[in-house]
């Protein structure tokens, strides 16, 4: 299968991820190349609002109810609008603003499109493929899930594994964009996760770091397209993403982060001009906390995390103001609380239903190494992100010395620090309480330095542009000689900059593909084994013929005996038949782990076969020894269940390869 025959897939990803928002965001007063970056976090929150809503709705999951939800969320927006803001003056823009806006835009999005398209599809191999790691196994069979039962709702997702559960929480707008993508296009999972994959790392990372340049600095052509192409050359996110995990949901959530975090500039007033209305501004605001807990909720912990920076200079000055006098600290508490509360109890609830029980990962670095990572760019222990880090500590020079945006200094220390506890303390309490809200989870805390670094290294960028032009460009011999006959060049004309911009532009991507290449090529390699059929991933290509092969092998209502940790759980995902168990976690109850040790010899009226009546299992597949992870309680729990053979009571349907499917007739099943 081609990239080219996915294109539908691609349409409809970003369809979804553009359309329902953008006249959200319009209605709500927001214009320009603003709405359109604020429209994926918006389509998020209508997207998970209308999958909480799918499990009361009688037709279950589909487009038309995210199409409804998406209308009834237009019509608020249009009464908020009509009756609560004042419209403001109409503007517009002359041609020329608008076609450098547009030139500026056009060429700032470009470039990182096409570099990361074609990095991470490349690295793919194929539209059908699929990342064989641990967390993709959920992923895959979590839009199955949706898929089967019609219900995407964020607090009941979690039911896939844990069936038992009223209340059984996990995130679900990525595996209900994935679901919508199958059913307006009828492609298979591989192809709309993969279409969702490439659309969420080519199109909505850049379009929300470059909006996040735009904002705090201004409309400045030369950051812009700096802020584009530094998007797509940090190989720690978005690609690793791919290769880790994959940690799917949370790619999308720190794709929309930036312009989580413009909103939050925006309201602290360090913006370079006002961009939305107040009620815009908190509306907004809003909508993207939704997003964040319904996509993945580590995004909201870091805007709590990174907000701290603008918070506190505004509480400083206003209390010390304001606590002067006596009448006002009654009020001024009552404030504090108020701004307060809400966080601290949203963190507390997220900590107590989420991450409380997440406390496995272990640190991979001494301090020292920890700390070389942070300040050369070599995050993780790989490859150095040299020019970004060296361009970001000039932009720290300036900031510092300019005493304008040390918030930005002081966010990006934060991102380090956390970096270097997750990546270098021991295990225990003030670990976990700092850094559990990423799970512990080095790579997740590793991806949030970029965003940061992207922006001082804007900062260096337009410092190096002023030198060239006030410093070298403004030197008394090219002064003489743009005054000669030989030069046509005012040197204060807009050509100089011109010049300037592009001989920095010319001079910083050559820079840059030499200092970054190496972690691109790396982690392509990375992202290409992962997606792979070699030894040692899940499924090998035999394995996974036979998981094509199953629809017309295993009637819908059958359920197949697996061993999870040898690839079986994905029947499930890419051939829609149900498996004794979904995922690699929770791991099994006593009945099957009865299952597991005796199916295959079962008798009739024996505890497997009692078990198998009751739970409708007829089927084994089996995928031999050949385990992902967890090899001890893989053949401890599942010894009946692989290196089966044929008797009188397993028939062997179908074999391909070394990978087998047998009937157990044994067990008195209906069929």
């Amino acid at each position: 299968m081609s990239w080219w025959s996915a294109f539908p897939a691609f349409l409809a990803a970003c369809s979804l991820l553009m359309f329902p928002g953008y006249p959200l965001v319009r209605i709500l007063g927001v214009k320009g190349f603003s709405a359109v970056a604020l429209s994926p976090v918006a389509s998020c929150a209508l997207i998970g609002i209308a999958g909480i809503l799918s499990q009361f709705y009688p037709l279950g999951w589909n487009i038309w109810l995210l199409a409804g939800v998406s209308l009834l969320g237009w019509l608020l927006a249009c009464v908020v609008n009509r009756f609560f803001v004042r419209p403001p003056a109409r503007t517009r823009p002359e041609p020329a603003g608008r076609v450098l806006a547009i030139s500026t835009w056009s060429l700032a999005l470009t470039v990182p499109i096409i570099v990361i398209s074609t990095l991470t599809m490349t690295s793919m191999g194929r539209p059908d493929s699929f990342a064989q790691k641990y967390d993709n196994v959920f992923h895959l069979n979590a839009t199955e899930y949706i898929l089967q039962t019609g219900n995407a709702s964020s607090l009941t997702l979690g039911r896939m594994t844990n069936p038992g559960s009223s209340l059984a929480i996990y995130p679900s707008v990525w595996h209900s964009s994935s679901a919508l993508i199958m059913e307006l296009t009828s492609s298979n999972v591989m192809v709309a996760q993969n279409s969702l994959t490439v659309v969420v790392c080519a199109l909505v990372w850049p379009l929300s770091i470059v909006a996040l340049v735009r904002g705090l600095f201004g409309f400045r052509p030369l950051l812009m397209v700096t802020a584009g192409v530094l998007s797509a050359s940090f190989w720690i996110f978005p690609y690793e993403f791919l290769a880790w995990g994959p940690l799917l949901p949370n790619l999308l959530s720190y794709a929309v982060l930036p312009v989580a975090f413009l909103l939050c500039a925006e309201i602290f007033g360090q913006t370079q001009k006002r961009l939305f209305s107040r009620l815009a501004r908190y509306s907004l605001l809003m909508l993207t906390i939704t997003a964040f807990f319904l996509t993945q909720p580590n995004g909201f912990t870091s805007i709590l995390v990174f907000t701290v920076p603008l918070v506190w200079p505004h509480w400083h000055g206003f209390m010390r103001i304001k606590l002067q006098s006596a009448e006002s600290r009654m009020k001024t508490a009552a404030i504090l609380t108020r701004w307060v509360t809400f966080p601290v109890l949203a963190f507390i609830c997220l900590w107590f239903v989420l991450i409380l029980k997440f406390d496995q990962w272990v640190p991979t670095r001494t301090p020292l190494e920890a700390l070389g990572d942070v300040v050369g760019g070599g995050l993780m222990g790989g490859p150095t992100t040299l020019l970004p880090f060296f361009m970001a500590g000039i932009g720290i020079a300036v900031s510092i010395r300019a005493k304008r945006h040390r918030w930005l200094v002081v966010c990006l220390a934060l991102s380090m620090g956390l970096y270097w506890i997750s990546a270098s303390t021991p295990k225990g309490l003030i670990r976990h309480a700092l850094v559990g809200s990423w799970y512990q989870d080095t790579y997740r805390l590793a991806a949030l330095v970029p965003i940061f670094v992207i922006l001082l290294a804007c900062l260096g960028m337009n410092f190096l542009r002023r030198f060239l032009v006030h410093r070298i460009l403004d030197n008394p011999p090219l002064r003489n000689f743009q005054r000669s006959r030989l030069c046509c060049l005012d040197r204060r004309s807009d050509a100089v900059r011109v010049v300037a911009a592009g001989v920095l532009a010319a001079g910083f991507l050559s820079a840059l593909a030499v200092t970054c290449g190496a972690g691109l090529k790396s982690v392509a390699s990375e992202i290409s084994n992962s997606f792979s059929y070699s030894r040692g991933r899940i499924l090998s290509l035999d394995e996974y013929g036979l998981i094509q092969r199953l629809p017309s092998l295993v009637p819908a209502n059958a359920v197949i005996a697996i061993n999870p940790f040898n690839g079986g759980t994905l029947a499930y995902g890419l051939a829609g038949r149900m498996v004794t168990e979904v995922n690699l976690a929770p791991g099994p109850d006593t009945a099957l782990l009865t299952l597991g040790h005796d199916f295959a010899t079962a008798a009739a009226g024996s505890a497997a076969c009692q078990v198998a009546v009751a739970r409708n299992v007829q089927y084994i597949l089996d995928f031999g020894t050949n385990y992902m992870t967890d090899r001890s309680t893989a053949t401890d729990n599942y010894p009946g269940l692989v290196d089966v053979h044929s008797t009188a009571t397993t028939i062997l349907v179908a074999r391909q390869g070394a990978a087998k499917l047998f009937k157990v007739t044994g067990c008195d099943v209906e069929p």
